[in-house]
């Protein structure tokens, strides 16, 4: 089975003051963000993908999100799920990024956006481990109710950035080498594919990782 993984559009439009948003703050999509779904959602049409299901984390940008998708392709409505939630970030919430880089220093905000390490002082929500649980539950379950459907068959999940990455830990070593080289971030209204196999997980692959849809491509999507 596909995994189709997609980030949530842009929330901020031109000008106005960029911050860290988490679980806590739920904003909507801006005109650019739902343009970024429509593009997700011609790129899906064109690749001629047979999406089965479509689940989306609990904000009003990742249902948007979904939403303007399966209204385009003519899908069944989204499910919410919480396992595709976006991550609490603590006390950067609501901060600017040089706001946070005064508050807690370059090392604590390097940890994060370079390695994926959970900072200290920022006293996220939740944990690593936690995370990691929560996206290996959802993705066998969803192993396990589409197993007839064939390998051709995908789950489109629209998630955040803070949250994506961990689905990379699917697959064996994936995690642990894009966390040394950095290339582990998904790019507002991008798109991943990862096969995930029958067999427990074991021996999932990547297809590819933050793929921009209106970008040409060799690579089948």
């Amino acid at each position: 089975m596909q995994l189709l993984l997609a980030r949530h559009g842009n929330t901020f439009g031109p000008g106005e003051r960029v911050v860290w948003v988490g679980k806590n703050q739920d904003l909507h999509l801006v005109e650019r963000g739902r343009e970024q779904a429509m593009a997700l959602a011609s790129a899906i049409e064109r690749a001629g993908k047979r999406i089965v299901a479509v689940r989306c984390g609990p904000l009003a940008r990742t249902r948007e999100f979904a939403g303007i998708i399966v209204d385009r392709l003519g899908l069944q409505a989204a499910r919410i799920d919480e396992r595709l939630d976006e991550l609490d970030y603590g006390r950067w919430s609501g901060l600017t990024r040089e706001e946070i880089l005064e508050r807690f220093g370059a090392d604590e905000l390097d940890a994060w956006t370079a390695h994926s390490q959970w900072p200290r002082r920022a006293r996220f929500g939740s944990d690593a481990s936690t995370v990691t649980k929560e996206v290996r539950a959802l993705a066998l379950e969803l192993t396990n109710a589409h197993r007839e459907a064939g390998s051709d068959a995908a789950v489109l999940l629209v998630s955040s950035n803070g949250r994506l990455r961990y689905f990379l830990d699917l697959v064996p070593d994936e995690f642990e080498r894009r966390t040394r080289e950095g290339t582990f971030a998904v790019g507002t209204g991008r798109a991943c594919r990862i096969d995930v196999a029958r067999d427990g997980l074991t021996a999932s692959a990547l297809r590819y990782w933050n793929r921009d849809p209106n970008a040409p491509s060799e690579q089948p999507f």
